[in-house]
């Protein structure tokens, strides 16, 4: 059992009808329970909610089920419609506090990293590393969808856009180009490519309104600090300091800071890009309302000259087959 992945519920139905509570059979009963109970634990992770099934179960054997760990007690003599809701809410609930949990310990994580620039520090790279970290490993267990819709619902992320922008490349670039190796920092470099705002004035950060052309050239500034903040720190591999670098290139070179063209950009780049973007379009803004996910691509694909159309084309296949009709997606409600 150790060497299978741990699973996000787990429902015990082999115990459907209880003996009588007078006798030994029950003393049996209750000690089969406990010995699957320390058997399963150690497995599952904490959150992972194990339900077991009896038939009309009283509140004391609802309450003593409870006390060796099981998190809920089911009366399988219900109809069959209820029992798969309550497992079906059950394991939802418990998903979306996961995915809540890992947003919520990247957020106080960028928040610190980026107090800690503006008062004259440096990045954490541990801190980041980690951050990273459970961002890839919580795609790759509870899917991007939930962790956009968990996201999207929790308005107290003040690193919200990086966070999606995080998932959303992790996830894709398994899709165009699969390295497991890189998932990690792939997270890591989009949740910190915007690191070099941490030193743009606020006045100029927080404006509600568009920025004169001075105020834009402070902004822009905002890649290479963010790029020289890791050299400072010493700690990134290339696809971070690309990242911070130069996810404002454009495909025909007018971007910023160093001009690069086509294919002068790497990958990665392109990616975080696209997911940049995206991410910007869709989600809400001091100035600007959230554009529906359809409308987000549609204004991509007005933008030749500024991203690589081919994986727009990719990443375009790629949303409709991990969120489908992009009518009903929870992406336009962040």
């Amino acid at each position: 059992m150790s060497d299978e992945p741990p699973p996000g519920m787990v429902l015990l139905t082999g115990f459907l009808t209880i003996p009588d509570h007078k006798g030994s059979a029950y003393d049996d009963f209750r000690a089969q329970i406990r010995k699957i109970m320390r058997t399963l634990r150690p497995w599952c992770k904490s959150d992972v909610p194990i339900l077991l099934a009896l038939d009309s179960p009283s509140a004391h054997d609802r309450a003593w089920a409870q006390s060796v760990g099981v998190n809920k007690v089911l009366n399988s003599a219900e109809p069959l419609e209820k029992i798969v809701l309550e497992c079906t809410t059950t394991w939802q609930q418990a998903a979306n506090s996961r995915v809540y949990q890992a947003a919520d310990h990247v957020n106080v994580t960028m928040s610190n990293l980026m107090r800690n620039i503006r008062a004259g520090g440096l990045p954490n790279r541990q801190k980041t590393q980690i951050a990273g970290r459970i961002i890839d490993e919580t795609i790759k267990s509870e899917g991007i969808w939930r962790w956009i819709k968990v996201i999207s619902s929790a308005q107290e992320l003040s690193h919200r856009h990086s966070m999606v922008m995080a998932g959303l490349a992790v996830a894709f670039l398994n899709c165009v180009g699969p390295d497991d190796k890189e998932d990690g920092l792939m997270a890591e470099a989009c949740l910190l490519h915007d690191i070099g705002k941490a030193l743009v004035p606020l006045s100029v950060l927080n404006k509600a309104g568009p920025l004169t052309e001075e105020e834009f050239q402070i902004m822009q500034k905002h890649s290479e600090m963010g790029h020289d903040l890791m050299l400072q720190q010493g700690e990134y591999e290339d696809i971070l300091l690309d990242i911070a670098r130069h996810h404002h290139e454009r495909f025909d070179g007018k971007g910023y800071p160093d001009g690069l063209l086509g294919d002068q950009i790497s990958q990665e780049v392109r990616v975080a890009t696209l997911c940049d973007i995206f991410a910007a379009l869709i989600e809400p803004r001091a100035y600007k309302l959230p554009i529906p996910p359809k409308e987000a691509l549609a204004m991509m694909k007005r933008m030749h000259m500024r991203i690589d159309m081919s994986l727009l084309v990719i990443f375009e296949h790629w949303l409709m087959k991990i969120f489908g009709d992009f009518e009903q997606m929870a992406l336009n409600v962040l």
